[in-house]
């Protein structure tokens, strides 16, 4: 049994009801259960249901850090009838029906239409006796479990029992768990039928899906706190996941800078040796977003500190924003135990701190030797203390080191001072580590006594470590990014972080920790980064390359190709092993990442939009097969190995090595290869050919995608960087009546525009173009309507570019509004320098017989695929001339 210890039901289940009372005003029902327990069941929305269950009658109140605002100001007020029989109190909204029943007490949850959810298992139910907590479920037949974070494994976490505890873990291996993150939200799919359980307690707690509670059921359990849960009922996983983020809250929109590529390196010192890795990038042409700098860039590990080695950060840091990329640094939450007259002591040793005081390295000497962080934190009390009242203390890199105690207002002030002043030199961002939080015992990880004492926080209230450790995470992130926002309140903070619990994705990014650089990984990369995605945290990746062995040449390839799919590009490796920058493995494997990096580039409108949605709504960035092709083959192994990228792209990286082919499931239908243009028909299972240089790559028959010019690196200007009133480029893949059937062919295009960095979208500054491919009687249409914000056409691209891609055919006529088109060769359409004055005599358009599409040019103008293709297309280019909608419309002779 997980965590050592035998389960409490049956003996200590819930019984009969006693009592029950329902408050209309509140929408709650509330009862005595047999024994002194008691129950409350709380309709939120008319798909969100809270349930409590204590056994002792009075709740613990389970702390709400995890949640984004108060649960009962979220929603609309839900429409209920309450109605009662002889077994049971049944509490029923439009969408949602809870049946509690009297004897024992056992719930059950129903659609609108009648159908069975979940429901608690007659048996067992409900459990508690004043230590544990827990709840036992009927398994349901077919019924698949997604969610519950960073996991190991298949996306289907069925047939496990899991541990939600952060943990500082390595070598993560396919069965090991738990891992950094502790996510307690689950998922239960059956066709038509999605629903999500969120375990709303922060001690530590077990998914118990495989059969540890007997056959026919699976359960979840908690070592300490209340029985709390918020139940989430929809048609489609992205009713669940917005409900979910409705509750835990969503990403900020993040800026545009950290969807670039990003290099790191435990580590890269001295401050020359990262400044040519910059140099490096800008060589070899090789588009830069960000540059990391690990633990060695402090003063003995000091956080807040620039060691001797790190003479001129803002040096640096300009250098890197010169360069287009911008500097993150790493910051742990273990503070050097350092009173004043050791710090006195080291300096007359000649071991006195570069720069003196922490964040100041031009203050040089011995003179101001107190390192202040310290000494200010014990001063005014913001660190964790042991159950006997004296500091709590645990060994990290810096030596004995003592902890913030996030949950005191106070101390998440004092470190977000601390983060104000550090950034000043040029810090872009901020990358929390060891924060789980880490303790280092005896070669391997612990973390603080679970009887240390965290608080008061607002309200007043202290707590033990036992329930603060999955938090401590999320609010030292909380705490971080205030900080950013006290130094820069005109730019979007990034924290990338390896700890967390629900509600994370409100502060920070995540990447998946310490893996290897083994194939295994990289396959092990795809479905965890699913499960975060389903879990509420879109902004996820993993390590490219492997943190810790040495990199290949072939495994850094089929790596960096999956990675720049994936919502956050980093490349990472530790100290000790094999350089593993883009260029480290000769030309050809240079040649391939620079493509991809390029390709991402290119890609930059459409992943940026996929952000806005996840900002506005909890959907992933990368998706899994169920989340737009719903079905048993998207659980299976392919739901494992492949993946969507929004509704447009489908993504298989190729995980295993030397080969050249790879198996890939079509969902139904036509599916365009990305590079060589041949055409697949799903729903079936083909072998795709799979070059080193080309991942599979899939465009999906009746999208249309925003692309930006591949050539040049990022720029902090983000999307408007291609150019507010410059040219707009899109590309369509469809030609076939059939390529517009599916729903996302009908939804057609959603495409963002905003200055990528700042605040000012949120009042208005933002361009919203929407294109919804048709047909006509004899040809093709495109709708395409441009929604800017309350600023007006600040967003609105001044030209339009667009390719309608593998057509079949020469066009007899292009139209835009009723406007024919002037047919223009292709050799004089092309070129920027005509183009403006060809699209100010009115529309034109041209013909490409072959070469490239659009995604594979950057692989072209590597020498990785032929100049010429397969791929005929149609251009056609017009001016906005003020205006907002226009229809562009293909007709066939």
């Amino acid at each position: 049994m997980a965590g050592g210890s035998s389960h409490l039901a049956p003996a200590n289940s819930a019984g009969p009801l006693r009592s029950w009372q329902w408050e209309e005003s509140r929408r709650q029902g509330s009862g005595e259960v047999d024994g002194g327990g008691r129950v409350e069941v709380t309709v939120l929305a008319d798909q969100v249901v809270r349930v409590r269950f204590n056994g002792s009658g009075r709740f613990h109140e389970n702390a709400s850090w995890p949640l984004a605002s108060d649960p009962g100001a979220i929603w609309p007020a839900a429409q209920t009838q309450v109605r009662e029989t002889e077994a049971c109190f049944g509490i029923h909204t439009p969408q949602l029906a809870v049946i509690v029943g009297k004897s024992p007490l056992r719930l059950s949850f129903y659609d609108s239409r009648g159908g069975l959810l979940s429901q608690d298992d007659p048996a067992w139910g409900m459990a508690a006796d004043g230590r544990r907590v827990e709840l036992w479920r009927r398994r349901l037949e077919g019924e698949a479990f997604l969610g519950l974070g960073e996991k190991t494994g298949p996306l289907n976490r069925d047939g496990r029992s899991w541990t939600n505890w952060c943990t500082d873990v390595w070598p993560h291996l396919p069965d090991t768990d738990p891992m950094y993150q502790a996510i307690p939200f689950l998922l239960g799919w059956r066709p038509g039928r999605v629903w999500g359980l969120y375990w709303h307690n922060t001690f530590r707690s077990y998914f118990l899906l495989d059969d540890s509670g007997g056959p026919g059921r699976w359960g979840v359990a908690a070592e300490g706190g209340d029985l709390d849960y918020f139940f989430f009922a929809g048609s489609e996983l992205s009713d669940v996941l917005r409900l979910y983020t409705d509750l835990t809250g969503r990403m900020p929109l993040p800026p545009a800078w950290a969807l670039g590529y990003q290099q790191s390196a435990w580590s890269y010192t001295p401050q020359r040796r990262a400044e040519e890795i910059v140099e490096e990038f800008q060589h070899r042409r090789i588009p830069l977003g960000a540059l990391y700098l690990d633990i060695d860039y402090m003063d003995g590990f000091r956080v807040f500190t620039w060691g001797k080695d790190f003479p001129d950060p803002q040096r640096l840091a300009q250098k890197v924003h010169a360069a287009g990329g911008r500097l993150v640094t790493i910051l742990d939450p273990g503070v050097k135990v350092e009173p004043p007259e050791e710090a006195a002591e080291l300096a007359e040793d000649g071991g006195g701190r570069q720069g003196g005081k922490a964040c100041d390295p031009a203050a040089a000497g011995p003179a101001a030797v107190a390192y202040e962080v310290y000494t200010e934190g014990v001063a005014e009390d913001h660190f964790v203390h042991a159950a006997d009242g004296s500091l709590a203390t645990g060994v990290v890199w810096p030596g004995e080191a003592a902890f913030p105690d996030f949950v005191r207002p106070q101390t998440r002030e004092f470190w977000a001072r601390w983060v104000q002043r550090f950034v000043q030199v040029g810090v872009d961002g901020i990358w929390n580590d060891m924060n789980e939080p880490s303790v280092m015992q005896e070669g391997k990880a612990g973390t603080l006594p679970l009887t240390a004492k965290h608080g008061p926080d607002e309200a007043g209230r202290s707590y033990a470590h036992a329930e603060v450790h999955n938090a401590y995470a999320l609010l030292m992130a909380q705490a971080t990014q205030k900080g950013l926002l006290q130094a820069h309140p005109d730019r979007r903070p990034f924290i990338l972080t390896r700890a967390g619990f629900a509600g994370i994705q409100r502060y920070a990014a995540v990447w998946t920790g310490d893996n290897h650089a083994w194939w295994e990984h990289l396959a092990m990369a795809v479905p965890m980064l699913l499960g975060l995605g389903l879990s509420g945290v879109p902004f996820v990746g993993t390590d490219i390359g492997g943190f810790m062995g040495n990199c290949n040449g072939e495994l850094l390839a089929r790596w960096t190709q999956f990675g720049v799919f994936s919502p956050l590009c980093r490349n990472h490796r530790a100290t000790g092993t094999r350089d593993q920058e883009p260029w480290a493995f000769g030309p050809q494997v240079e040649a391939i990442a620079r493509a991809y990096i390029r390709l991402r580039r290119r890609l930059f409108p459409y992943l940026y939009s996929l952000f806005w949605e996840a900002a506005q709504t909890g959907a992933p960035v990368l998706r899994p097969l169920l989340w737009h092709a719903p079905g048993p083959e998207s659980i299976a192994a392919a739901g494992n190995r492949e993946a969507f990228l929004g509704p447009a792209l489908l993504v298989a990286p190729v995980t295993q090595p030397a080969a050249d082919t790879w198996p890939i499931w079509f969902p139904a239908g036509r599916w365009v290869h990305a590079f060589d243009g041949q055409v697949y028909q799903g729903p079936s299972e083909q072998i795709v050919p799979a070059p080193l240089e080309q991942m599979p790559l899939f465009v999906r028959a009746g999208s249309v995608l925003p692309l930006s010019p591949w050539e040049s690196a990022p720029d902090a200007g983000g999307p408007a960087a291609d150019g507010a009133g410059g040219e707009c480029r899109l590309a369509a893949w469809f030609w076939q009546p059939q390529d517009l059937q599916s729903r996302e062919a009908a939804q057609g295009l959603v495409w963002y525009r905003d200055a990528g960095e700042g605040f000012a979208y949120r009042e208005g500054a933002y361009c919203l173009i929407r294109a919804i491919p048709g047909c006509s009687s004899n040809g093709l249409t495109l709708q395409v309507l441009a929604e800017p914000g309350s600023h007006g056409g600040a967003f609105l691209p001044g030209q339009w570019r667009l390719s309608l891609e593998a057509v079949p055919r020469r066009p007899a006529a292009v139209y835009v509004d009723g406007q024919l088109a002037r047919e223009i060769p292709a050799a004089a359409f092309r070129p920027p320098a005509n183009a403006a004055a060809d699209g100010d005599d009115g529309p034109v358009w041209g013909m490409e017989e072959g070469g490239p599409g659009p995604l594979a040019e950057p692989l072209a103008a590597e020498g990785l695929l032929p100049a010429s293709g397969k791929s005929p297309r149609v251009w056609v280019r017009w001016a906005s001339a003020g205006r907002r909608s226009w229809e562009i419309r293909w007709e066939w002779a």
